[in-house]
């Protein structure tokens, strides 16, 4: 026989909406999932090896080519209470 304080320890079985529930999330999750692989096309990105390859890089259409850069005089940096800030911090 089963006392009364020993069923408060067991767990609660799952209310069947939230089974129902469960299983839509989890349906949805490999939906989502398998409509990815299709629409992204996985496939282009594998290699006779089956190793994923990244895709290549398009073409540069236009750039900016900024100037040489300046040279940063000597500088020194201080912490909250005043202390130097050594480069091992």
């Amino acid at each position: 026989m089963v006392r009364r304080s020993q069923c408060q320890l067991l767990p609660k079985p799952m209310s069947k909406r939230a089974f129902v529930l469960l299983i839509v999330i989890a349906l949805a999750a490999v939906g989502g999932l398998w409509s990815a692989q299709r629409l992204l096309g996985a496939s282009e990105f594998a290699s006779a090896s089956g190793a994923a390859v990244p895709p290549s890089m398009p073409a540069v259409a236009s750039m900016t080519l900024l100037p040489t850069p300046r040279v940063l005089p000597a500088f020194s940096l201080q912490q909250s209470d005043g202390t130097p800030l050594t480069a091992d911090e």
